[in-house]
């Protein structure tokens, strides 16, 4: 439940070697994911393709997904837009180098119904340096992706209302309050 998978396609970006090779390259993301409470999720995917002229790569990564819309708004199943900021770590691999990579991104999430939202993800990821040809410190790596995300289970969340009473020394109520939390159903 609450589970979706993504596909995106577009360009990455290196603004920072010193071999001279800065440049775009093609970019590919696919990513399954999971919502573990309205606010936070998971996703698991690959991306890859083109780094800087002919560098082929692809990277394994795990994001950590906040949605601040539904901490501070409540959840809704019919919001326009979100945008889901994230941060993202993973294990890379070219015909150069392989390592580890680590950054953030926003994730803009327009919904057109059916349980399929267009998005547009903008990242960047920072890599040692002496992975991507950069010998004095660490390189960045720019990407925006647009794409589809498909919800595989539409959301199990319900609203629920707890309430909380306090008395005072001769058991007369002092006070009454409620809370409404974000509830999984399952």
């Amino acid at each position: 439940d609450n589970t979706f998978v993504s596909v995106g396609a577009g360009l990455n970006y290196q603004p920072t070697t010193t071999s001279g090779v800065n440049g775009a390259g093609a970019a590919v993301d696919v990513a399954f994911g999971k919502w573990i409470t309205p606010s936070i999720g998971t996703r698991l995917g690959y991306h890859g393709i083109n780094m800087t002229g002919s560098t082929t790569w692809s990277s394994g990564h795990l994001d950590i997904l906040w949605n601040p819309w539904n901490t501070f708004a409540k959840e809704k199943k019919f919001r326009t837009y979100e945008g889901v900021p994230y941060l993202h770590g993973g294990l890379a691999r070219s015909n150069d180098f392989s390592g580890r990579e680590f950054g953030a991104g926003w994730n803009n999430v327009l919904r057109l119904g059916g349980g399929v939202s267009a998005n547009l993800d903008l990242r960047a990821s920072i890599f040692a340096g002496h992975q991507i040809h950069n010998f004095a410190g660490r390189s960045i790596m720019l990407t925006a992706m647009a794409g589809l995300t498909y919800d595989i289970h539409t959301n199990t969340w319900r609203d629920e209302i707890v309430r909380y009473r306090e008395d005072d020394e001769n058991g007369n109520v002092a006070r009454n309050w409620a809370i409404s939390t974000n509830v999984l159903d399952y």
